[in-house]
């Protein structure tokens, strides 16, 4: 190199300068994704333990679920045999209940034979009904004329009674002979 100018070594200074605070930014930057990238493996590690952790909490609680899971599903089928019997029980009465109502029609036709039969004692009801108020009436005319033949009688039974004992006083001196000639 020809004689160092004082301006090109200025700019060879600069130079080296600026490729120094180059390489120093460069560093920097490695070190703070070396950080990130520490600082996001660490917590990509710890979400690994916090999931392995779970994952095993999981699996032992659901293998002591299991056991009791096992009992109940033993229950359950035991109560869906008892469902099962109690079903045949139902079935059962559900037949008997079908064969009563094949009876219903029976007690239906004799429902309209008694509903007939009451619909004619109903009106012989009402023509005795009727009968009975005409023998009201009868009996109204005969108690009317009983009381008119009484008013009459009356009288009579008192002229009755006065002749009667116009005949005792009439007989009277007539005993005295009766008791002298006995008709015995």
């Amino acid at each position: 190199m020809p004689k160092d100018d004082p301006q090109s070594l200025q700019i060879y200074h600069q130079a080296l300068s600026l490729m120094e605070e180059n390489s120093e930014l460069r560093d920097k930057m490695y070190l703070r994704v070396a950080d990130r990238l520490t600082l996001v493996s660490r917590f990509g590690m710890f979400m690994l333990v916090v999931i392995a952790i779970s994952i095993y909490l999981l699996l032992n609680t659901l293998n002591s679920q299991v056991v009791h899971m096992l009992d109940g599903i033993v229950t359950m089928n035991e109560s869906f045999d008892a469902v099962s019997a109690n079903m045949q029980r139902v079935e059962q009465d559900m037949q008997n209940v079908q064969a009563k109502f094949q009876l219903i029609d029976d007690i239906m036709g004799n429902t309209r034979s008694i509903a007939r039969n009451i619909g004619e004692i109903r009106y012989s009801l009402n023509e005795t009904s009727g009968n009975i108020d005409d023998i009201t009436r009868g009996m109204q005319y005969v108690d009317q004329v009983m009381y008119n033949v009484n008013q009459t009688m009356y009288p009579i039974s008192y002229d009755m009674y006065s002749m009667s004992r116009n005949m005792y006083d009439i007989a009277e001196p007539f005993d005295a002979f009766n008791r002298l000639f006995p008709f015995d």
